[in-house]
């Protein structure tokens, strides 16, 4: 939630990052580092995960399509994005140049899935549910999440539609379909929780 989201973020270091700063990208002690944007949904998966887990973490906002003073897309507001993808620093810890990246010491995770995987095993394996057949019950839902084209197929076009556009640029049928999306692939969320009980997709949520 909204709520949790800005506990999070004011237990963090937030930092914002210039290449003259370069150093943030060196080990220079085990505090986990993350780089994106509060606003992106995989950040936000990220950014939950590291308070599940307890840890503590710098934060380097990042991104090529948003920045500071507005939430809208900068394409449509003509402002400048965070940036730090753009650079050749950033391109040595995510070769994709995408957001979220988590540095914890020496070592780069990319991907949203892959840190989730890797700060569950790495610092809370119970939230794989102890071991390898726990993480086989529950991996299948975040991968489905990418094999579904949630992201792209629906939540990408929605927020950038009603949330990152103005009003007057909005595509409403773009966001119509996105949504009519929403509703298709989280039907078969709604079918998994009725037939298990819940409130949980895996695990009996002890």
């Amino acid at each position: 939630s909204r709520q949790l989201l800005v506990r999070i973020l004011d237990h963090s270091n937030c930092n914002l990052w210039r290449p003259s700063r370069s150093p943030v990208f060196r080990a220079m002690s085990h505090e986990l580092k993350v780089f994106g944007r509060p606003s992106s949904s995989n950040t936000q998966k990220v950014l939950w995960m590291l308070h599940e887990v307890g840890r503590s973490f710098e934060l380097t906002l990042a991104s090529a399509r948003l920045g500071h003073g507005s939430q809208q897309l900068c394409e449509h507001t003509g402002g400048q994005p965070f940036g730090v993808v753009d650079t050749a620093e950033y391109k040595q810890l995510c070769p994709t140049r995408q957001i979220p990246t988590l540095q914890d010491g020496d070592l780069a995770v990319w991907e949203s899935h892959t840190i989730l995987r890797y700060l569950a095993e790495e610092y809370k394996p119970d939230l794989h549910l102890d071991n390898a057949r726990g993480m086989a019950q529950c991996s299948p839902w975040l991968d489905w999440v990418l094999a579904s084209s949630f992201n792209l197929g629906c939540n990408h076009h929605l927020v950038d539609e009603i949330a990152r556009t103005l009003p007057e640029k909005r595509d409403y049928e773009v966001a119509a379909q996105a949504h009519r999306g929403y509703n298709e692939r989280l039907a078969l969320v709604e079918e998994r929780l009725t037939a298990s009980g819940g409130p949980f997709l895996a695990g009996d949520g002890r």
